[in-house]
């Protein structure tokens, strides 16, 4: 007496036991293995009665039996870190080799008046990757991984003058700890006289301020008009109003 043994695979990978007759009483081990990126789950089919090990089913051979070797592709996690949050779609498990963009959807975050943090890029660890832009990283995950989005503190500079001239720096944003250099440019009859604000912590060298960029910062040039001065001399006195020093 003789029973059929079909064998079947679900997924990626091979049974290495053919299909054929096998005697009545006999035991006949199926051995399954995975292709690559791929893993093994488990038999179905008519196991009952067989003795299973892992990837390895002995099939005892009391009646037909048709016995499936079940596989899964590997599935990897992407674990996305963000400071300042923001990131889309953030940490995910998918199947080996899924293409995936991922994105910084806040970039620049406000932190009250005058400080921001600005999204400058991303690193990956354990991937391949491609920084499309600053808020945008495409990659096609092979491993376990992990993202990280790189922030930048900005500092708010505000320039300003009083009476008439000019500051070289216009308002911007600039990265904490850099320094910026303003200097002041006196219009035609007019000389400048300092800075005023928040000049704590600068540099000040003649009409050039370095200002260390700790914290927000509002500076202002400060400007006056020449004066002149007209001296007068009369031998017999009866000058009015005389000697004057007067704005130019």
């Amino acid at each position: 007496t003789q029973y059929r043994l079909t064998t079947a695979t679900n997924g990626n990978g091979t049974v290495n036991a053919a299909d054929g007759w096998y005697a009545a009483g006999s035991n006949v081990t199926l051995s399954a293995e995975h292709a690559a990126h791929w893993h093994f789950t488990g038999w179905s089919g008519d196991t009952q009665d067989c003795v299973s090990a892992g990837n390895v089913i002995t099939a005892a051979m009391t009646q037909a039996r048709s016995i499936t070797a079940n596989f899964a592709i590997d599935r990897h996690k992407l674990t996305v870190d963000s400071a300042h949050n923001g990131a889309a779609p953030g940490t995910v498990t998918v199947d080996y080799n899924t293409g995936l963009s991922q994105f910084i959807t806040n970039s620049p975050v406000a932190d009250g008046v005058g400080t921001q943090y600005v999204c400058l890029g991303a690193g990956v660890v354990g991937n391949v990757y491609t920084q499309v832009a600053p808020t945008n990283v495409t990659l096609t995950l092979t491993n376990e991984a992990t993202l990280t989005w790189q922030w930048q503190t900005q500092y708010r500079l505000t320039t300003a003058t009083n009476g008439n001239g000019t500051v070289t720096v216009a308002d911007d944003w600039y990265a904490a700890g850099s320094n910026v250099a303003l200097t002041a440019g006196a219009a035609a009859h007019w000389h400048f006289t300092g800075w005023s604000g928040d000049t704590g912590g600068c540099a000040v060298a003649g009409n050039t301020i370095t200002a260390a960029m700790t914290r927000a910062r509002s500076i202002a040039a400060n400007f006056t008009i020449d004066q002149h001065t007209l001296t007068v001399a009369s031998a017999r006195g009866g000058t009015a109003p005389g000697t004057v020093t007067t704005n130019y």
